[in-house]
């Protein structure tokens, strides 16, 4: 396999998303495929917390509109010659919520949302989205459609995204111990809530954060690894490794020949 030329990278980009929609979306992420398609006919979409509305096109005049997450294995997306994937990564319990389906749903697997949504809703985010001419515009057109749900969250959702904040803000390394301590109801009882909204048991969630933390880390600071799985609180390098298969399907090394074969913009977490 030959080595690409440097302006046939992979563009990988992160854009803050406007104030309208930064409440219920952590990101929207962007993903650029050349003409070559080394990297195989699929990429992959990391294990995640959370869940995400992707959108693809490509010359191939394909268009597809699909959910998913929240993944704890590697998602293989299928991508065309010079395709643009734009997904909107949600915060953690929101997306489901808003769609009034299961976090199971889409766990570990890609769903198109014409299966989901009602089908003048799914028309309209289909032909205005798509009619875009550039990303403002389309992303402007998923905020027409966001605007169609409920958004509120009750008292309950509410106290349960602020325990999530807390395991984010940890960046998965949180003792639950000093969650369930604070709670009005049993640790049993937060812990069905926690998997009924998210899609993930607590201790699955807080695995997958501090991979995502992790993945991410290591991007922004060329691949350190060491200092990565020390300052992460992985105990030693085998437990590193191991979680990182499992996680990704690869070794740390094939992982980092990936990544750099993708020039990867303004990273936001």
């Amino acid at each position: 396999m030959h080595k690409p030329a440097k302006e046939s990278f992979y563009k990988y980009e992160e854009i803050k998303p406007p104030f309208e929609l930064s409440g219920l979306i952590n990101k929207i992420w962007l993903f650029n495929s050349p003409a070559f398609s080394e990297i195989g006919r699929n990429f992959r979409i990391l294990p995640d917390y959370t869940a995400s509305i992707i959108f693809t096109e490509g010359s191939s005049k394909q268009k597809q509109v699909f959910l998913t997450g929240p993944n704890t294995i590697p998602i293989q997306v299928q991508h065309f010659t010079k395709q643009l994937t734009c997904g909107f990564r949600f915060k953690p319990a929101i997306l489901h919520r808003l769609l009034g389906v299961n976090p199971e749903t889409s766990l570990d697997k890609i769903v198109q949302l014409s299966e989901i949504i009602e089908k003048r809703s799914y028309k309209r985010l289909f032909e205005n989205y798509f009619k875009a001419g550039n990303i403002i515009k389309k992303i402007a057109a998923f905020y027409d459609f966001i605007r169609g749900f409920n958004t509120e969250a009750s008292e309950k959702q509410n106290e349960l995204l602020s325990k999530i904040d807390v395991i984010l803000k940890s960046d998965g390394n949180v003792k639950m111990e000093s969650i369930y301590a604070s709670l009005k109801i049993s640790s049993r009882q937060f812990q069905r809530n926690f998997t009924a909204s998210t899609g993930l048991s607590p201790k699955e969630f807080c695995k997958i954060v501090r991979f995502h933390t992790l993945a991410n880390k290591l991007v922004k600071n060329n691949f350190r690894h060491y200092d990565a799985l020390v300052e992460m609180g992985y105990y030693d390098q085998s437990h590193y490794y191991r979680e990182f298969k499992e996680l990704t399907g690869m070794l740390p090394s094939a992982f980092e020949s990936r990544q750099k074969r993708i020039k990867h913009q303004n990273l936001l977490d």
